[in-house]
């Protein structure tokens, strides 16, 4: 049995310089499963977490999952 591992970057964007990168150091903290909202939205309520510092201002960021561009929606 083969075991495949997957990596994924996501969309990040420095609150403090409002730089755009990408990176797949993150973990997702606070995650309260996906909800639909009265439209019928689903929507991930978690938060996600840089592992490494942010590479333009060094700081550990915090993000809100809807803060954060999906590429797969074509939001960004």
């Amino acid at each position: 049995m083969e075991i495949q591992v997957f990596f994924m970057e996501l969309i990040f964007t420095c609150p403090e310089t409002s730089q755009v990168f990408y990176t797949g150091n993150f973990e997702v903290i606070d995650n309260h499963g996906i909800k639909t909202d009265t439209a019928g939205n689903k929507i991930l309520e978690a938060k996600v977490a840089l592992v490494d510092p942010c590479p333009f201002c060094g700081r550990m960021h915090v993000y809100h999952a809807n803060e954060l561009a999906c590429p797969l929606s074509g939001r960004f």
